[in-house]
């Protein structure tokens, strides 16, 4: 087995790495904290146009309850109308 020297000198290569590794691990925190801001923008966008949905969901429930509200006062005037207009009919006979 061959013996292992350790030498204390700093080569060119040793920086140039250094700096490879430096400048690899910002781009990663740069890139990972850009697309993390990304991600919560669109995320508060949805979460706006959600609430926006529920309260025209709402509304829509109101506005539906309301018009079945008044189609059975509609009907029930109808069939006054009908049942009047049976008796006039067995009247003139």
């Amino acid at each position: 087995m061959p013996n292992i020297k350790f030498d204390s000198t700093v080569s060119t290569g040793n920086i140039l790495s250094i700096l490879a590794m430096m400048d690899t691990v910002t781009a990663g925190y740069v890139t990972l904290t850009n697309t993390q801001e990304s991600q919560a923008m669109s995320i508060a966008r949805l979460e706006e146009g959600s609430r926006g949905l529920d309260a025209r969901l709402r509304a829509a429930e109101l506005t539906q309850a309301g018009q079945a509200s008044d189609l059975r006062s509609i009907q029930a005037t109808l069939l006054k109308i009908d049942s009047k207009l049976d008796r006039i009919s067995q009247q003139g006979r």
